[in-house]
């Protein structure tokens, strides 16, 4: 069983995105992009091998630069043109290749780990307790922390 919903429902979700940037047919900032990559990553939802929501199948990198689309569960909306510089782009330009080297959020490891096991991505750390990962910030880390999510 897949952890996505079905692939008539995703062909529905993508419609919807797709109806979504047709209306409002820009990009967001790049501060905007990575906002919603740092919450999709710290979000029980996400699947950090694929960079894909498993609650509507959606490729990350791809649905977080539009600024109609938003998150099927709320975790971050929609974007209008007057609130904030966004600029028009042409679907086929968009570099898929480039937005997936170039990524910019963590790719947690999914395989079995010890206790206490450190994972490092930029200047700030995460520690598995045996559950889940303990947040651990350096002074002045201005990132995205678990109670943004």
């Amino acid at each position: 069983m897949s952890d996505y919903p079905s692939l008539g429902q995703q062909a529905k979700n993508f419609i919807k995105s797709a109806v979504d940037v047709v209306k409002n047919p820009y990009i967001v900032s790049d501060d905007i992009k990575q906002q919603r990559l740092n919450t999709c990553a710290l979000c029980e939802h996400h699947d950090y091998i694929m960079n894909r929501c498993k609650e509507c199948g959606c490729f990350l990198n791809a649905k977080v630069i539009f600024a109609g689309n938003s998150c099927p569960i709320g975790k971050w909306s929609s974007v209008q043109q007057g609130d904030v510089v966004v600029k028009e782009i042409n679907v086929e330009d968009i570099d898929t290749e480039v937005m997936v080297e170039d990524r910019d959020y963590p790719v947690f490891p999914k395989e079995e780990k010890e206790v206490g096991f450190v994972y490092t991505w930029k200047e700030s750390s995460w520690t598995w307790n045996g559950e889940g990962w303990d947040f651990n910030y350096p002074d002045g880390y201005d990132g995205p922390r678990e109670n943004d999510v």
